[in-house]
């Protein structure tokens, strides 16, 4: 990625404890990163001609290089830029930590309707593995099977989604 952390450190100021990243200009002036989210709701930024997701370039000027792992923004808010909200984390647990896809039409995470039975299907993967976690008579009950699977096998990627 860099290689002059001398240039990004004059270039950019970041409060880690509002998550506030300020992008300096040569003549002082000033701007504030992430006030509009790219479509993938991630902040960027735009330097030396290269576009960087705004918490990689903050991980990089507090720790001065970029992990091999993925940066988990822990509450979810993907535009929550406090280092507080930031972990490392591999790709699967990551991706524990994600909400509920937008094309999901039961309303809650890990469940699908079964059009064959009638009955609501939980569902959840670990590590690759999928796990079925039974049919129910209603998504509440899936939901709630899918939460237990999760809160007892995410450990601290675990996190409560609500409909």
């Amino acid at each position: 990625m860099m290689r002059q952390p001398e240039i990004i450190t004059e270039a950019f100021r970041y409060d880690p404890v509002t998550g506030r990243l300020v992008r300096v200009f040569k003549g002082g002036h000033t701007r504030v990163i992430g006030a509009n989210r790219q479509s993938d709701g991630y902040a960027k930024v735009g330097f030396n001609g290269r576009e960087y997701p705004a918490h990689r370039l903050i991980w990089w000027l507090v720790y001065g290089s970029l992990p091999d792992r993925f940066i988990d923004h822990i509450n979810g808010d993907k535009g929550d830029n406090r280092l507080a909200n930031l972990r490392l984390a591999s790709d699967a647990e990551n991706k524990r930590n994600v909400e509920k896809r937008r094309h999901n039409t039961s309303g809650f995470k890990g469940v699908s309707f079964c059009k064959s039975t009638g009955r609501w299907l939980a569902h959840a993967t670990l590590n690759g593995r999928g796990f079925h976690l039974g049919r129910h008579s209603t998504r509440e009950e899936a939901a709630a099977a899918y939460q237990a699977f999760a809160r007892a096998n995410h450990g601290e990627f675990y996190r409560e989604v609500n409909q």
